[in-house]
């Protein structure tokens, strides 16, 4: 694997630490850009996330399995602190998967398989993962007091890499058929959005595909490559005014 993905992580872990560095109590009790959650609580989960990855990549590493109940219990210490502990420990715990992750020689990559919920993982995959969530949670503090706020720029082709993934078990079909091929700048690359009664598909396309229609209509937008990461992750309805993927809001409610 590239050592690019693991480059980009690093980035946003900076990135998180600079706004994060001077937040008073008070500023951690703020809402986030998910309602449900303060700014303590993104720290709180991006931390206990941080924690589990790389006990779990040690556990691999070591030939051995960790449990749910031993994330649970990770969870409840973290859901038990403060939110000023939650900054603190959030800062040690990504720093420690970061370097952690970076140690993993290149040849152990190939061999190394992780099981998170349904995915059965490669390495790469694994990284992926992680800098997704590390890049969008970081962008829910950002956007909380700067309303133009975008993710990190530099991570996100990597995490165009898994956006088809993830929008596969993010989305929630709407009942209705479409097919809609969306173009993206910034990088420029092509995706084919397919949604029947049941499904949501989101494939993307090489130069050479032509895609194929599957549902009644088939129409064609182009957007930065941001908003297309935001609307699958559930966050493309801070834009002000019209935007071309508005009309999907409803098919990817977040997490």
């Amino acid at each position: 694997m590239s050592s690019a993905p693991i480059q980009a992580l690093a980035a946003s872990i900076a990135r998180l630490d600079t706004l994060t560095a001077n937040l008073t109590a008070d500023d951690l009790a703020l809402a986030s850009y998910a309602s449900e959650w303060t700014i303590g609580d993104v720290l709180s989960h991006l931390g206990s996330g941080a924690q589990i990855m790389c006990e779990t990549l040690q556990a691999r590493l070591e030939g051995r399995e960790l449990d749910q109940q031993h994330h649970r219990h990770i969870w409840d210490v973290w859901n038990a602190k403060t939110d000023t502990d939650r900054a603190r420990d959030r800062y040690e715990h990504d720093h420690r998967l970061l370097d952690r992750l970076a140690s993993v020689p290149t040849e152990q990559h190939r061999q190394l398989r992780f099981r998170m919920g349904p995915m059965d993982l490669d390495f790469g995959t694994f990284v992926g993962m992680r800098l997704n969530e590390h890049v969008v949670h970081t962008w829910d503090i950002d956007v909380a007091t700067d309303p133009a706020a975008t993710l990190l720029a530099g991570a996100i082709p990597h995490i165009l890499e898994h956006l088809a993934m993830i929008a596969g078990f993010a989305g929630r079909p709407d009942g209705t058929e479409r097919d809609l091929t969306i173009a993206t700048t910034n990088p420029t690359r092509q995706f084919q959005l397919t949604t029947t009664v049941t499904t949501i598909t989101l494939t993307q396309l090489d130069a050479a595909t032509t895609p194929e229609p599957a549902g009644d209509v088939t129409t064609e937008v182009t957007v930065e490559a941001e908003a297309l990461i935001r609307l699958v992750y559930g966050r493309l309805n801070n834009t002000s005014g019209p935007h071309p993927l508005h009309h999907l809001d409803a098919l990817f409610p977040g997490f």
